[in-house]
């Protein structure tokens, strides 16, 4: 769904599959990581749209609880999570 409300309570749903196998968690992270990423891209790229900043503004903080969640990570910003999974998408995951 487009609407970003609608987008942070999907990612706080998905955030419950932290304690699910790590084949299970993979998919959510990626979309996840993906959508929080471009949305601070656009956000990044002209700081004055406002839409886009409401719309981070909204998603950003489930998006972050979620992708913790999912990983085993805690407390890491939007670029430290993509280093995170550029460096373990093919690795053992921490257990849950």
């Amino acid at each position: 769904d487009e609407n970003a409300k609608i987008q942070a309570a999907a990612a706080e749903a998905l955030g419950e599959f932290g304690e699910a196998s790590q084949e299970v968690r993979t998919a959510p992270f990626e979309a996840l990581l993906k959508l929080l990423m471009s949305t601070k891209g656009q956000v990044d790229s002209n700081v004055n749209d406002l839409i886009a900043r409401e719309r981070y503004d909204t998603i950003a903080a489930p998006i972050a609880t979620a992708l913790g969640r999912l990983s085993g990570q805690k407390d890491l910003s939007p670029e430290e999570y993509q280093r995170w999974w550029n460096k373990n998408k093919k690795e053992e995951w921490p257990k849950p």
